[in-house]
């Protein structure tokens, strides 16, 4: 015989622990990303506000060229991840997606 409604309930909860678990730790990755983002962009816009205070006119060009070659990998290294958002997002729902409408 198979499992029992009780076995399979208490598996459900138990997975839906360990996916708790689990969006938790994505969003504090997350959240910790963004502080990070944040911090190096206060650190370039410091850079910036000094360059503009020494060197020639062509050494502080070609700083701030490199702080924003350097801005932009930024940008492009940790761009948001949407549909890793929609994923976290949608497994919150509970069991209303595709296929709830036709269990087996």
């Amino acid at each position: 015989m198979g499992p029992t409604l009780e076995e399979i309930q208490q598996k459900v909860t138990e997975l839906q622990a360990a996916l708790d678990a689990e969006q938790q730790q994505v969003k504090d990755l997350l959240e910790q990303k963004n502080g990070t983002i944040e911090t190096l962009n206060a650190n370039i816009i410091a850079l910036q506000e000094t360059v503009a205070e020494g060197g020639t006119p062509e050494q502080r060009q070609a700083i701030l060229d490199s702080l924003s070659t350097l801005k932009t990998d930024l940008e492009e290294t940790v761009s948001p991840a949407p549909a890793l958002e929609e994923n976290a997002n949608a497994s919150q729902q509970g069991p209303e997606g595709p296929g709830a409408e036709n269990p087996q």
